[in-house]
């Protein structure tokens, strides 16, 4: 009988057994020659980490690179020199890109589990309490101080965290490329950070403002530019409120945390 199933490289579904073996049955597209597995044996998001949890794929085993030599070697023959690729599907111990760039190519890494691809700019580090949890989600942060004691109390602080680069500066000055903006600025400059936050290209930004600024700038019947431009170039939502108590010295005002995406 033949498989129902559609080629997900190019959705024909002129599709014909391969292989079977004692765990799964593999499907041949006859129409661009992809071998792939039906979807009934997909595992489960649950099942699928834990079954890459159980792996051992270690950079430093000779064994596991050896084995991995067996692609490697071949592709450097196929691809230019200094050449740029991604490791898709990199898992939890990545070696194929640690190899590609030992010879002077350069690749990043995706997984949907395991690899931290975002890259955090945050304005604002004070007395850094958000970034050892930012620097065991993301990729690379980027966090920006102007006051130079909280800057130095941070280098001195974070100074083995590997993918976490500290400044000292005024962080709308600055040009950094990032898909994660975060900030717990000042009253004063949340309008600043809105209009900043504009001229720039990201996935999303968190930060938290004043209740009533937070108010007029997801109203529909303000007309004021800043909140005009915001509800054209923002999806604005409220993802919590902070009682002004929650602060020492406790501000006059409570606060909004809000969620921008572009």
């Amino acid at each position: 009988m033949m498989p129902i199933d559609v080629c997900p490289l190019c959705n024909s579904n002129l599709t014909e057994s391969f292989h079977r073996d004692s765990y799964r049955e593999y499907l041949k597209c006859s129409n661009c020659d992809f071998v792939f597995v039906p979807k009934i044996y997909h595992l489960s998001e649950k099942d699928e980490r834990a079954r890459y949890d159980s792996h051992n794929n270690n950079p430093e085993d000779d064994r596991y690179r050896n084995f991995l030599s067996q692609l490697l070697d071949p592709l450097q023959e196929k691809i230019p020199k200094n050449a740029s690729g991604l490791d898709f599907g990199s898992g939890p111990g990545p070696t194929l890109s640690l190899m590609l760039e030992e010879c002077g190519h350069s690749v990043d890494l995706y997984d949907k589990f395991y690899a931290k691809n975002d890259v955090v700019f945050e304005i604002g580090t004070g007395h850094g309490i958000l970034l050892p949890y930012m620097c065991k989600k993301a990729n690379k942060i980027i966090s920006i101080e102007i006051d130079k004691n909280l800057y130095n109390l941070a280098k001195s602080k974070f100074y083995d965290e590997k993918n976490l680069t500290l400044e000292y500066g005024d962080g709308f000055k600055s040009n950094h490329s990032f898909t994660i903006f975060i900030s717990n600025l000042p009253f004063s400059k949340s309008r600043l950070a809105i209009e900043w936050l504009l001229q720039k290209k990201f996935l999303r930004s968190v930060i938290m403002v004043q209740k009533e600024f937070a108010e007029k700038l997801m109203s529909t019947q303000d007309h004021k530019a800043v909140s005009v431009l915001a509800n054209y170039g923002f999806e604005i939502k409220l993802l919590m409120n902070v009682k002004k108590s929650n602060f020492f010295p406790m501000p006059k005002v409570d606060s909004v945390i809000i969620l921008l995406k572009q």
